[in-house]
């Protein structure tokens, strides 16, 4: 899913930069820089889901490693 919200945010990317001509502060050029904010905020947020998502498998697999270890008593 965070793929496809960072492939989305490109591709709004390359629309903005595409249509807003060679313009250096114009609005093309202001609205590339919140695209870019967007896709670094996107970014960031998929890394924070990954660490969440990694961290919980491994409190998974300890909790069953340890029931496991309970079982064998």
């Amino acid at each position: 899913m965070t793929h496809k919200l960072v492939g989305t945010a490109c591709v709004l990317a390359l629309l903005a930069a595409g249509s807003s001509g060679c313009a250096s502060h114009g609005r093309g050029e202001r609205a590339g820089r919140a695209v870019d904010r967007g896709v670094d905020t996107v970014d960031e947020k998929a890394d924070e889901a990954g660490d969440a998502i990694e961290h919980g498998v491994e409190r998974g697999k300890d909790k069953t490693e340890r029931a496991v270890d309970e079982l064998k008593k």
